[in-house]
């Protein structure tokens, strides 16, 4: 079950937004593409997005404007720089709010029974309700560790196939790269909102669970889950995460924890044994939206601000994220690379990059490898560019990343060699991406080595 207290780890958690902001994290992951490196002649405008969900008993309010909202940011009010009105009544091409949703199944706090339903039941409503190319849907299983079974896509057909061959306990056909890492719990949902922050569009967990916390010390319990669960919607809200929550058991065995996670990152608690009635409210919720922007006075100051928002007339119930964190770009990016999870979300790259291993040096039970790096831009030179490795072991633990900055050669191209360290025996998974400055363009490549 999703245990929000961790005996002992509490103020040292290694997913912890808070320790990311006084060290550096390690470097980790592809997904980069939604968060560009500026040059520096380039001026970098901070700007804070809320999507806030306007409904009147339960049923979505079209039609409002922008000066319909007051929006205020630690109770001081903020002139709006962007508005966009999103709902259902209009074919949605726009990618900033395209719906990306990973669903998260808890398998320790549902039973087998449970869990079957549920798939039968997302079965029936990606049937039913979903059509191919109108957004992205994945699936991650939560036991003694995160399995990821079906990689983001948009095909109704592959996500049929993909639900189909769970239900019989098979690896879904065509999955070859299936995830999987040594976290659970509440360790996996922080992963998976992290992961998310670089990727674009209107982010989405849906965790289906039956139970957010089994304490019996309820004292203890106050104290550890207040810590743990704000640290929880803190790292969603980061990345602008809306967190749903299906609990097939019904709102009796629903706990306040769920309430309140699901409330403070702008999303909502659907209790139901009837698992597609629940996911099309999600849909609905998740398709009818006011995007506000605006721009924050202060610098980026690695603090936490809270947010208000206010229709100007009329008694509405608004669904919105209750605050961000003010992160400048390059610790943002350390915060998003450095979670195993975040490679899961690159799907494609537009930089040209690629590795070769050319040396090996043995040392005790141990190697050293030369790995060479080449890139080049497609069309136009590489200018200053940006250089992210990352080493994972098999259980998809980070165990050495760095960040390089360099300058293209004379003829735009990349070329560097980075020396890297290995246990014999062991397999491990390089991760290399470049991101040019220039033209904003990211490059990913991975391989898995073992000596």
């Amino acid at each position: 079950m999703l245990q929000l207290f961790l005996e002992g780890r509490s103020q040292e958690r290694p997913f912890s937004l808070r320790m990311s902001l006084m060290r550096p994290v390690p470097l980790a992951a592809l997904a980069l593409a939604a968060l560009p490196l500026f040059a520096q002649e380039k001026i970098e405008v901070s700007v804070v997005n809320v999507d806030v969900n306007v409904t009147d008993h339960g049923k979505p309010v079209y039609d409002l404007t922008r000066d319909d909202f007051e929006v205020f940011e630690d109770g001081a009010p903020q002139a709006l720089t962007n508005f966009y009105a999103v709902d259902d009544r209009q074919s949605l091409t726009d990618g900033r709010f395209r719906r990306r949703v990973l669903l998260l199944i808890d398998r320790n706090s549902i039973t087998r029974f449970e869990y079957d339903r549920a798939l039968a039941r997302l079965e029936a409503y990606i049937s039913d309700q979903f059509s191919t190319g109108e957004y992205e849907w994945s699936i991650a299983v939560m036991d003694t560790s995160l399995k990821v079974l079906l990689p983001p896509t948009a095909d109704k057909r592959a996500i049929l196939s993909a639900l189909h061959d769970i239900r019989q306990g098979q690896k879904p056909d065509g999955f070859a790269s299936l995830a999987h890492w040594n976290i659970a719990g509440v360790d996996a949902i922080v992963e998976a909102a992290r992961s998310f922050a670089a990727a674009s569009g209107k982010k989405i967990l849906v965790v289906l669970t039956g139970q957010m916390s089994d304490i019996d010390d309820i004292q203890a319990a106050r104290y550890h889950l207040a810590y743990t669960r704000d640290e929880l919607i803190q790292e969603a809200n980061a990345s602008n995460v809306n967190i749903y929550i299906v609990n097939p058991e019904g709102a009796e065995n629903s706990d306040s924890s769920m309430y309140w996670i699901a409330h403070s990152t702008g999303g909502r608690v659907l209790t139901t044994s009837k698992v597609d009635q629940a996911l099309n409210q999600f849909d609905t919720a998740s398709s009818n939206f006011y995007s506000l922007g605006f721009s924050p006075k202060h610098p980026d100051d690695e603090k936490y601000h809270h947010l208000k928002v206010r229709v100007k007339k009329g008694d509405y119930v608004l669904q919105y994220r209750d605050g961000y964190f003010a992160i400048p770009e390059q610790k943002q990016i350390e915060r998003t690379v450095g979670s195993s999870f975040g490679t899961f979300w690159v799907t494609n790259s537009d930089l040209p990059v690629s590795i070769s291993f050319s040396q090996k040096r043995d040392v005790d039970d141990a190697v050293i490898l030369t790995m060479d790096t080449t890139a080049a831009g497609a069309g136009q030179p590489l200018g200053t560019v940006d250089i992210f490795i990352s080493l994972f072991d098999s259980d998809g633990r980070s165990v050495w990343s760095v960040h390089k900055t360099r300058e293209a050669n004379a003829s735009g191209k990349l070329n560097e060699t980075t020396e890297i360290y290995l246990h014999k025996g062991k397999p491990y998974k390089v991760i290399v991406a470049v991101h040019d400055r220039t033209s904003e363009t990211l490059g990913v490549t991975q391989q898995v080595v073992q000596f």
